[in-house]
């Protein structure tokens, strides 16, 4: 979820929620990207494909398991920066830890100053590298975050404008299922040009 300032959605930012910058609250994820993702994979025209969500499928290898398990909370993150819902049950099946705190934080922020995010045609989460070692698991992301901060009654933007990230993902493995631990957001540049 996005923060009050240009600073951190999930990752540490003005409200200290993990994602990418905005104001007051911390919380990225990718819509565009995740389509254009899922729209490649030609296995997403048959129903009778995996579809990669079950962490425990023979047919990935882990670290596509790690991949689908991160896109899947970006996936998450961004129906939940459009609406904030600090409750909403799909956040323990994403996420454990600090990153869990955050995200709650984070939305309940959203939630008290009555804002959600408007996510642009950019707003991406690219997955750069993955390493696993046993039941932990680093990814390395790269956020573009093409987002506006709104007022959820009046529409008033509050802030906006992309910004691209660097953000390192700690995913750890609980009950066969990864999930998204930890993230820490390297330095956000102004523009939507990528990671550096």
């Amino acid at each position: 979820m996005p923060g009050a300032g240009r600073g951190g959605r999930w990752g540490r930012g003005p409200l200290a929620l993990p994602l990418a910058s905005l104001a007051g609250v911390v919380v990225c994820l990718l819509v565009g990207a995740l389509l254009l993702w899922a729209c490649d994979d030609d296995s997403a025209d048959d129903p009778s494909d995996d579809d990669g969500s079950d962490p425990t499928s023979t047919t990935l290898s882990q670290e596509d398991q790690v991949e689908a398990a991160y896109l899947a909370f970006a996936d998450m993150g961004a129906r939940l920066l459009e609406n904030p819902d600090p409750d909403d049950p799909e956040i323990a099946q994403r996420t454990s830890g600090e990153a869990q705190a955050d995200l709650i934080a984070g939305l309940r922020t959203l939630v008290a100053n009555g804002q959600r995010y408007e996510l642009g045609p950019e707003y991406s989460h690219d997955v750069l590298a993955v390493t696993v070692d046993g039941v932990t698991a680093t990814a390395e992301v790269c956020v573009i975050d093409d987002s506006r901060l709104v007022d959820a009654s009046t529409g008033e933007v509050l802030a906006e404008g992309p910004t691209s990230v660097a953000w390192t993902v700690t995913l750890v493995m609980r009950d066969e299922r990864w999930l998204i631990d930890q993230i820490v957001e390297g330095d956000v540049e102004e523009g939507a040009d990528g990671c550096i």
